[in-house]
């Protein structure tokens, strides 16, 4: 586990609260209103928010939170004892933080076991009842470590939407806004916006995303043509970034 940054909130003794977010950059994103929303519930609070490796250059600058861990699982994440040996050691990295609360936004199993093994009191989590995930700990076998269980309906809603729900859930009152947020550095946006400036000046700007991690989430070279023309056709002049990864 790697300490990324922390930005303490005040010496007095206040309430912890783990996030954990085990999962790709693209979950990260649709999970933002939610990290968001855990802040304005509880402004006075000692967050942490714990995320995989490739999430990390993103977390860092998140505005919400006090302090961003990186969880840099390397084990088969198919092998049962390979997975608990994992999470008994970075849990007793997380006891020594006594945790009051860990909202564990993540829907395998191994998430649901490090959430309790962490010690945090109180375990929020998606009901387990309705669907079950892969991986060496069943969701629904690993439910009973959860103590407040939120509704949720993995196969009928938009990532985007699936992890409000469970702050609802907790705190009785409706979200504010489901805007999913990007956080950069401001060194980057302006960079960004010089170097933008100079390759079309006036013009819009979209931004194209390649990235899938998996084969089934990849689109055809042929789709993504057919789309930029019909955007060039809708919207004129306007100018394409293309983003991506070394695998893009």
């Amino acid at each position: 586990m790697d300490t990324v940054n922390r930005c303490p909130r005040g010496g007095r003794q206040r309430l912890r609260i783990l996030l954990y977010h085990d999962d790709g950059v693209g979950d990260f994103i649709n999970c933002s209103p939610a990290i968001r929303e855990v802040r304005r519930v509880y402004p006075d609070a000692e967050i942490t928010l714990l995320v995989y490796q490739r999430s990390r250059a993103m977390a860092q600058t998140c505005p919400y939170v006090d302090q961003v861990l990186v969880d840099a699982r390397n084990c088969n994440w198919l092998d049962a004892q390979q997975m608990f040996r994992w999470d008994i050691d970075l849990a007793t990295k997380l006891l020594p933080m006594h945790f009051d609360i860990c909202f564990n936004f993540i829907t395998w199993g191994s998430s649901v076991l490090l959430s309790y093994l962490c010690g945090a009191a109180r375990r929020v989590g998606f009901d387990p009842s309705g669907f079950g995930t892969s991986g060496p700990f069943a969701y629904n076998h690993v439910g009973g470590f959860i103590t407040d269980r939120a509704p949720c309906r993995l196969r009928q809603s938009h990532s985007l939407y699936r992890y409000l729900p469970m702050i609802e859930y907790i705190t009785g009152q409706p979200t504010e806004n489901c805007r999913p947020e990007v956080w950069i550095l401001e060194m980057e946006k302006e960079r960004w916006q010089e170097r933008l400036a100079q390759e079309g000046a006036g013009a819009d700007w979209i931004a194209v995303v390649l990235g899938g991690t998996d084969a089934r989430r990849h689109w055809p070279v042929a789709s993504y043509a057919e789309l930029l023309r019909h955007i060039l056709e809708e919207e004129g002049d306007v100018r394409f970034l293309i983003l991506g990864g070394p695998g893009d």
